[in-house]
């Protein structure tokens, strides 16, 4: 019986494959512009702070250290990347598409990503503001050592999914459709959209939070 546990856990974990970049060219920061196709790229120091990036494809590449605030990335698609130190005040990226990507070391203060799709998805050591992830689709994601203030998953629907080491000030969850999706590892304040919390893994000491919620949620008055 413990055996079928553990294999039952593991197939409840997110599936994310180590990224492995090809050899990278430098970019030209002009070239990443609305509707363009960048790979094996290394995009370094750039500031593309209020550009329309609109349908922009970045496939096996890395950015580091760029400035994005404003920028209009609608419907842009990131594959097999890694940005690093990315930093974006506001990231408007409704319909947006990621696959295998890394991001790490970085600071975003408000993510607009309704109606996007994480597949295989890794934030790491990352400083988040606001992420609006309404009716979005999230697949194999891991939210790691991470500070939050607000997590909105309204809407979305979240498929292996795993916070580590992470906090957040509030977790939205309302009509949220979760499928092996654990909170262990996440440190909330508050929660929002109780019913939405169905497939989710929480702790023991999370349930305990949690009960004054759950009972209201009944109609049971504790005294």
């Amino acid at each position: 019986m413990a055996r079928a546990s553990r294999r039952g856990t593991d197939r409840d974990e997110p599936k994310i494959e180590a990224l492995r970049l090809p050899e990278l060219e430098d970019a030209d920061p002009d070239a990443v512009v609305a509707d363009s196709y960048r790979e094996a790229e290394r995009l370094t120091g750039a500031d593309l702070t209020g550009r329309a990036l609109q349908r922009l494809v970045v496939d096996s590449s890395e950015w580091l250290e760029v400035e994005a605030g404003d920028a209009d990335l609608s419907d842009s698609r990131f594959a097999d990347s890694r940005l690093v130190r990315f930093r974006a005040p506001v990231l408007r990226a409704p319909g947006s598409e990621w696959r295998d990507v890394l991001i790490e070391d970085s600071r975003i203060g408000s993510a607009e990503l309704r109606e996007a799709s994480l597949r295989s998805v890794r934030f790491v050591r990352c400083k988040l503001g606001y992420v609006g992830l309404r009716g979005a689709t999230l697949m194999d994601v891991v939210v790691e050592d991470c500070i939050i203030d607000e997590f909105d998953l309204g809407g979305a629907e979240a498929t292996r999914v795993a916070f580590r080491g992470s906090s957040a000030t509030t977790l939205d969850v309302t009509s949220s459709r979760l499928r092996a999706v654990d909170l262990r590892g996440l440190e909330m304040t508050s929660l929002r959209g109780l019913p939405g919390l169905r497939g989710a893994r929480v702790s023991g000491d999370q349930l305990m939070q949690l009960a004054p919620l759950l009972a209201a949620e009944q109609g049971i008055t504790v005294d």
